[in-house]
């Protein structure tokens, strides 16, 4: 092959990791990471702490207080400390744009509630955004992601 071929498919090879590492990083924004988190892959209408009642704590799950954004919430949920090892795992806002009130649990704008347990198991709930901490899933497409764009210089 000559040079001048080589360099087209040069060319040709960093156009393609490109537009793969935007589809990769479109990707992550639609479908987590984004929704205002900033360490957490965020999902929008799921919920990951069911079952509880307004402002009050369960076993695994943490009331953490009212907050005005979901990256209030997030800090929250990575800055808090339960009793021994106990940590966040994930998290739950509730948009005080969307009002969920109902007779058995109350009404939740701007509630926070920390998860803690490692089960990922979400169900959807509209007006809520729920984030996981540390997901293998969001460090591996960080890590393509970075990659891609290495490989295209």
């Amino acid at each position: 092959m000559s040079a001048k071929h080589s360099r087209s498919a040069c060319s040709v090879c960093s156009a393609a990791l490109v537009l793969t590492s935007a589809v990769l990083v479109e990707l992550f924004v639609q479908y987590g990471g984004n929704n205002g988190c900033r360490e957490s892959a965020c999902f929008s209408g799921v919920n990951n702490a069911p079952n509880v009642r307004s402002r009050s704590s369960t076993r695994n799950i943490s009331y953490l207080g009212t907050f005005s954004d979901v990256t209030a919430c997030e800090t929250a949920c990575v800055s808090f400390k339960g009793k021994g090892d106990t940590r966040c795992e994930s998290f739950a806002w509730y948009d005080p744009k969307t009002e969920l009130k109902t007779p058995r649990v109350g009404s939740f704008p701007k509630q926070c509630f920390a998860t803690l347990h490692k089960n990922w198991d979400p169900t959807p709930l509209s007006g809520v955004i729920s984030g996981r901490r540390n997901p293998e899933a969001l460090t591996r497409i960080t890590k393509a992601v970075v990659r891609l764009h290495a490989a295209a210089r």
